[in-house]
């Protein structure tokens, strides 16, 4: 799923139908160069290269025992925080990225927040489009359970279309409470012939 990491809104999707009769090798980048918005689990050093011939960058996550990580920068325990290009961490969160030295305890015992890296900044500003469209789609969701893939699909996607609606109601309208804009769309849609 591709979304506005302001809004939230969906923008493109494309759906996994399961496995193929053959392996796909690489599928994480030909999903990310499809939709050009790599996930936590799509981030490798070949997509971030690819990008940087189109003058593109890559803001995500290589894990360290991937093959094609140098060994030299598994070892890496410091990094610049000034690099806009790269920071090298060690612990990460689903939600925001913290880096080790973020926050330390001062002489009186309590906690001093400290320089936060430019690369870490700009994750944690644009890394909400998805989280959020999860998060509101799961709140008030049609779905129900059911063994028909086909059916589940549906549901999924009237969801989507339920949410982008109701995104670009509430952009060109005052405050609208998300149940009510729902129901008052599902007795609207009830209507139609």
């Amino acid at each position: 799923m591709c979304c506005d990491c302001e809004s939230g809104m969906v923008i493109n999707l494309q759906m996994y139908c399961g496995k193929c009769d053959k392996k796909e090798e690489n599928q994480g980048f030909r999903v990310t160069i499809n939709m050009v918005a790599p996930q936590l689990c799509m981030g490798n050093l070949r997509l971030a290269h690819y990008l940087a011939q189109y003058g593109s960058t890559m803001l995500g996550t290589v894990r360290k025992n991937r093959v094609e990580v140098p060994e030299e920068a598994k070892q890496i325990k410091r990094y610049d925080t000034n690099d806009d290009k790269k920071a090298t961490t060690r612990e990460a969160d689903s939600t925001e990225v913290y880096t080790k030295g973020e926050q330390v305890r001062g002489k009186d015992g309590k906690l001093v927040s400290v320089h936060k890296p430019n690369v870490i900044k700009q994750y944690n500003a644009t890394m909400g489009g998805v989280d959020s469209a999860d998060q509101m789609i799961h709140t008030y969701t049609c779905r129900r359970r059911i063994s028909r893939w086909n059916v589940r699909i549906l549901y999924d996607l009237l969801d989507i279309a339920a949410l982008n609606a109701y995104k670009v109601y509430h952009h060109h309208h005052d405050k609208v409470d998300r149940l009510n804009f729902l129901n008052e769309l599902t007795e609207l849609l009830m209507e139609m012939e």
